[in-house]
């Protein structure tokens, strides 16, 4: 009974103490997301766009651990369904910081590699696209889980806390297959973007060598 008695008391030190920096860092997220929204040039430029867009959902990402781990902490009961939708929330949200990581990488490589077409091809609307198909590829997994968790059978059932592990055990094979699909592709996009942005740093310095060189090898008779 006392070491019950002193768990409980545990708690909340213990709590306070892992969800002090969090409020740290979600209050430093939303203070440059206020910053990002309060400049004209970095709504309208794509990196901000972008930076912008993977910021919120880092926050958001932040904001649905917290609760998940205030729910267990304080043991409450929840229906299934209520747990279900956050999870698969936390399941999108966590899915577009990678994806959006990715399309910051090509549009990096297109800045560098193709400098004459970049403000056509990242224009704000077309930014503004590349993010809704990000979030729609993100969803996939998570509609994905949702139709299996309705064909599963009944969800109203109550839980001790809210927890992933509580998921019907099918869930897992759907998970590892989207999350080695999401890695692989977001891994091939930045590795190439980065060999190619590389290949032509490597490239410029070369031509840049080589005007160099030719300069200085010019007769000092010759024309200009």
């Amino acid at each position: 009974m006392v070491n019950a008695t002193l768990i409980a008391s545990d708690v909340p030190a213990k709590a306070a103490l892992s969800m002090t920096p969090c409020f740290f860092f979600l209050y430093i997220n939303v203070v440059m997301l206020i910053t990002l929204r309060s400049k004209a040039i970095f709504r309208e430029t794509s990196r901000y766009i972008l930076f912008t867009n993977m910021l919120f959902t880092d926050s958001l990402t932040l904001v649905i651990c917290m609760l998940m781990y205030i729910f267990a902490i304080i043991r409450l009961y929840i229906s299934s369904i209520v747990c279900a939708l956050v999870i698969l929330a936390g399941d999108v949200i966590s899915l577009i910081s990678p994806l959006i990581l990715a399309v910051m990488a090509l549009e990096r490589y297109i800045a560098i590699c193709f400098p004459l077409r970049h403000a056509e091809i990242t224009m704000c609307r077309r930014t503004g696209v590349a993010i809704a198909i990000v979030w729609a590829l993100g969803s996939v997994k998570a509609f994905t889980n949702l139709i299996l968790l309705l064909i599963s059978g009944p969800i109203l059932s109550t839980l001790d806390f809210c927890s992933g592990l509580s998921m019907p055990d099918q869930f897992t094979d759907v998970n590892n297959a989207f999350t080695i699909i999401y890695f692989l592709s977001v891994g091939i996009t930045i590795v190439y973007t980065y060999i190619g942005i590389v290949v032509a740093a490597r490239s410029a310095s070369s031509d840049k060598c080589s005007a160099a060189k030719a300069h200085r090898t010019q007769h000092p008779g010759d024309p200009n």
